[in-house]
């Protein structure tokens, strides 16, 4: 039987094959990553401390979203987004099985090693010397270039052989923020953290709401909740909308549904 870590490192492979994504090219905004890849939207809200992410479904028309909890921990914000997508493609929306927050299934762990995966591949680690302990430097380029926190680099490290269990499980109890302070990239993860802890809307949405709003269906008002900017500077950006008659040609659609399909359904 294949095991969950295989099967999820198989299919992490497979959609950066599919994607012209190689293993050793870092992923970088994860929100416009999987937007472009499968035409999936992400947004990030504030949740309890607790929620890290969620994936929707129209069971109707097939279209999905994923949402995130707004945080000031950036790594982990990129992962939840990832987990959610590995969720996706495994098809985990179709199993119609409900889990207590906090239980682990096959799903679960397939989703976490999936995003390890994507996130950081091994071909990415695998080449070099054993590490030590005292070195974190290794560590810090990999936790800054791949967006990863150190467990996920701790773990894909030990999985290529470059460290010890013991050095993993040192490395795991690190946190970004004391990687990237020793290591002279503190101003940047801090900036990477303000970014992460605002609320971020889903661009497939914004994108028809910007339509509307240039159609005349959408006040400026209503738009610039979504964009979280003054009412007046925006429209002095987008211009005044066209409230001309509507076409067949027009792009806005006023019944079509807000997110699009997975895969372009």
């Amino acid at each position: 039987m294949t095991s969950n870590e295989a099967l999820a490192r198989g299919r992490a492979e497979e959609f950066r094959r599919n994607h012209g994504v190689s293993e050793s090219t870092p992923i970088g905004d994860v929100f416009e990553f999987v937007k472009r890849t499968t035409g999936v939207d992400v947004l990030s809200v504030k949740a309890d401390v607790a929620e890290h992410g969620l994936l929707m479904q129209d069971t109707a028309s097939g279209r999905a979203c994923i949402a995130v909890s707004v945080n000031a921990h950036p790594m982990r914000q990129r992962s939840s987004v990832i987990h959610e997508l590995g969720h996706l493609l495994a098809g985990d929306l179709y199993g119609g099985q409900t889990l207590p927050s906090g239980v682990r299934n096959d799903a679960e762990v397939q989703a976490d090693s999936f995003c390890r995966h994507l996130l950081l591949p091994l071909s990415a680690v695998v080449d070099g010397p054993s590490l030590e302990t005292s070195d974190t430097s290794k560590l810090s380029d990999l936790v800054q270039t791949f967006g990863v926190s150190p467990a996920i680099a701790a773990i894909q490290l030990r999985n290529a052989g470059r460290i010890t269990l013991r050095t993993s499980t040192a490395w795991m109890n690190l946190s970004t923020r004391q990687v990237a302070a020793v290591h002279g990239w503190l101003d940047r993860y801090d900036q990477l953290a303000a970014a992460s802890d605002e609320p971020r809307a889903p661009q497939g949405l914004l994108a028809r709401a910007v339509a509307a709003y240039q159609s005349g269906a959408l006040s400026i008002n209503e738009l610039a909740v979504w964009y979280r900017r003054d009412p007046t500077e925006l429209e002095a950006e987008l211009g005044v909308p066209d409230e001309s008659p509507a076409t067949e040609s027009d792009p806005w659609d006023s019944t079509a549904s807000i997110f699009d399909a997975p895969d372009g359904r």
